[in-house]
């Protein structure tokens, strides 16, 4: 469902649920853009998707393909992941319409330090200043830059960007820091919510919950049923709600941005 696929088949998590249940996040996704179009935030001349964390491109490549958007803009730091990315949106004819980007979104430019998980890579993820490598890991210095640049540079257009797809364990809060552009633009997001990647970044939750606040006016919850529309100031239920240890200890967000003009 989500394409064709080549993946390092030492992945245990990803790349072995690829190939046994053919597809990745389909549900995620299928409820992200029905909810969109249900609420009147999928526009026509917003067609393009950027994909922050785009690992094998099973996110793009399937919103490109399955035609809920015409145009995909993929970014991934890890060099070896990213030359999976680059293979897969070649394999399944999508050159035209995808651009891969080897660099992550930050709050800064330059190389920032990755941890990469050598049995999973969907959990690479970067590393504060003070964390030593785990068993099982290894470092990378990773391109980076800002949202705000990367637009500046013309990687993306935001007067056509319809979504942000951001998966980046625990990073969020470091991306929206660097994409005070978005604060006048209407692109909802669909982000992992995981309190605890987000407490191993290094950053509370009133901090997490007070940069979300100042650019996002709801949320649905992907994975939960209803998917009611609900304020951003909610989001803290979801903080005690992801953070038992008897519960799933993570979920996937659809952020509706303040937009007065709609």
């Amino acid at each position: 469902w989500n394409g064709i696929l080549t993946f390092d088949r030492a992945d245990a998590l990803i790349a072995k649920g690829l190939y046994v249940r053919r597809s990745y996040e389909r549900d995620v996704i299928e409820a992200a853009i029905d909810a969109l179009e249900r609420e009147g935030w999928k526009e026509a001349h917003r067609n393009v998707v950027l994909d922050v964390g785009a690992n094998l491109g099973m996110i793009s490549i399937a919103l490109v393909r399955h035609r809920f958007f015409e145009r995909a803009v993929a970014v991934e730091p890890a060099i070896e992941t990213f030359e999976l990315l680059e293979r897969n949106i070649a394999q399944n004819g999508l050159a035209d319409r995808i651009e891969p980007h080897c660099i992550g979104l930050s709050d800064t430019s330059g190389t920032l330090r990755m941890s990469i998980d050598l049995r999973n890579r969907g959990a690479n993820r970067m590393m504060r200043n003070d964390e030593t490598v785990e068993a099982g890991h290894e470092i990378a210095h990773v391109p980076v830059t800002t949202f705000d640049e990367f637009v500046a540079q013309g990687a993306c257009d935001i007067d056509r960007l319809g979504l942000i797809w951001i998966d980046v364990e625990g990073h969020e809060a470091s991306f929206f820091r660097g994409a005070s552009r978005l604060e006048d633009a209407p692109v909802p997001v669909v982000m992992e919510f995981s309190p605890r990647f987000i407490r191993g970044s290094g950053v509370g939750c009133e901090d997490y919950l007070s940069i979300l606040q100042s650019r996002y006016e709801t949320f649905s919850d992907l994975r939960a049923a209803p998917r009611d529309r609900r304020g951003v100031r909610e989001l803290n239920s979801l903080f005690e709600h992801y953070d038992r240890e008897d519960r799933v200890d993570a979920t996937d967000l659809l952020l509706f941005p303040k937009w007065e003009a709609r």
